[in-house]
């Protein structure tokens, strides 16, 4: 369940500044740019070369290994791979967020560092840094609609951590599996979890991946590397061309197609997040999805109250 935020009535006037940042050269082809959370506490390091890659650090200490982005997309390609960077720009957001119907916070404060890379091919990547998470997805403007055919989506670590991986048996599921605790190398390929995943950083916080704003898209699943080493992709179901009633809660596909997406060309993608908790408690307090989720399509929502309801089949 995705939870949209209500349009900004900021009780600070938001403060946004736009700026191109300085790069060496004329290129920003084999650069590395830096971006910090507004108190300094998170940095992504983004790498563009042959490929695009970022890493992650919590206070100084590295927590995400440089992990690959890209995007597969008929008719246009691997969108990332020898990427040819065409500008970047950087804002800083100081807002507040009031939920229509109150969440954990009658207030959510929502403060980020961003920076915008865009590339020929007409698409680009967007980097958030908050103080409790990272954010960055894609996003084309792309003529019609397109046939995404795949998407790297990659998490890789330098140790052998534990991780909370709830296993699945495909991609009909019903969300309710027990987590297991076990060491990331231990995770194969033929292992597949939905989200979220909880990544134990050794003598670190806790890094929770997860995804916000899917819409249109399938959702992520994680799974482990064939070699045994400390990562975690992505896989997604490919796009269902027949389904089939089973039971009366129950649709199966019963035929995919050779891709994961038929949608708009001009969108942005899902969010790749990573919430980073220094203290358990922490993990509970944070509300990085519902920052991250769009204004929500009802204008008037004043007749929302929340209340009580009873299920009749939990019953």
């Amino acid at each position: 369940m995705f939870i949209k935020k209500e349009n900004h009535k900021a009780i600070l006037t938001c403060h946004v500044l736009f700026f191109l940042l300085a790069w060496t050269g004329t290129s920003l082809f084999g650069k590395v740019h830096e971006l910090s959370s507004p108190h300094k506490k998170i940095k992504v390091v983004i790498q563009v070369n042959h490929g695009i890659s970022y890493s992650v650090f919590c206070d100084g200490k590295e927590i995400l290994s440089p992990s690959p982005l890209s995007l597969t997309v008929e008719g246009a390609g691997v969108l990332g791979k020898e990427p040819r960077p065409s500008g970047i720009k950087s804002r800083t957001v100081n807002d507040k967020i009031i939920p229509p119907v109150k969440e954990k916070r009658a207030i959510i404060a929502d403060s980020f560092n961003e920076a915008v890379l865009t590339f020929k091919g007409n698409y680009g990547l967007v980097f958030r840094a908050y103080d409790d998470g990272v954010a960055c997805r894609f996003f084309t403007k792309l003529k019609g609609r397109v046939k995404v055919v795949s998407e790297e989506v990659y998490f890789n670590f330098n140790r052998d951590h534990s991780v909370y991986f709830p296993v699945a048996d495909g991609f009909l599921s019903s969300f309710e599996r027990n987590y297991s605790c076990l060491p990331l190398s231990q995770i194969t390929a033929e292992k597949m979890a939905f989200l979220p995943v909880l990544v134990d950083i050794k003598d670190g916080p806790k890094v929770a991946i997860t995804e916000a704003d899917l819409d249109d898209y399938p959702g992520l699943y994680l799974t482990g590397s064939p070699d045994g080493s400390s990562s975690l992709s992505g896989r997604f179901a490919a796009y269902p061309l027949k389904e089939e009633q089973k039971r009366d809660r129950t649709l199966a596909v019963a035929e995919r197609a050779g891709y994961i997406a038929d949608t708009e060309g001009t969108r942005e993608f899902p969010w790749r997040v990573l919430a980073i908790a220094r203290r358990d408690g922490e993990l509970i307090e944070n509300d990085i999805v519902y920052r991250l989720a769009p204004l929500p399509a009802l204008k008037e929502t004043s007749w929302i109250k929340p209340g009580k309801v009873a299920w009749d089949w939990w019953n």
